[in-house]
């Protein structure tokens, strides 16, 4: 027999982790998204951190959860178990964690697509750079033929010096 009292108790505990963790990463997505770069400096061990202290608290919320006799989601067995100071105190982290995990993946989702806006620019530039610094460009037609376009010499221009 399950002790939900315990079980009740440990959930909260890993669900308050939980809180600070996404709220951590929610901070450092937000920083990327607005290019902001923090007093400690953003980097990537830091943001692996997170990732892996998130991912080790899911693993052990799951593990909590299967000692339960039927699977239910957490809400489920507080609502049918806990007592109405347990549904009071969890209940909300629930929606809380929740609620930051989907902000979290929409910054992630912003911060992806501004990611590949940049490259694609950069490619579309570097593209640009290399046409200037040739004097003949070749390039195939839709029709099989080859295109050439020519660019006046470039001696003493800016592409030049660059």
């Amino acid at each position: 027999m399950i002790n939900y009292r315990n079980f009740f108790l440990s959930s909260k505990k890993i669900l308050e982790l939980e809180k600070i963790v996404h709220e951590a990463l929610g901070q450092a997505l937000k920083d990327l998204e607005e290019g902001v770069r923090t007093s400690k400096e953003l980097s990537t061990e830091s943001l692996q951190k997170l990732i892996e202290k998130s991912e080790e608290l899911l693993l052990k919320r799951k593990a909590l959860m299967e000692t339960l006799p039927e699977p239910d989601t957490l809400t489920e067995v507080l609502k049918a178990k806990g007592t109405r100071e347990e549904k009071r105190a969890i209940l909300p982290l629930i929606k809380k964690v929740k609620e930051i995990v989907r902000e979290n993946e929409e910054r992630a989702q912003n911060v992806q697509n501004l990611g590949s806006f940049a490259n694609q620019l950069a490619g579309s530039l570097i593209g640009i750079f290399h046409s200037a610094r040739h004097g003949v460009s070749k390039k195939y037609t839709g029709s099989g033929t080859v295109e050439e376009s020519y660019h006046p010499t470039r001696k003493d221009s800016f592409i030049k010096k660059v």
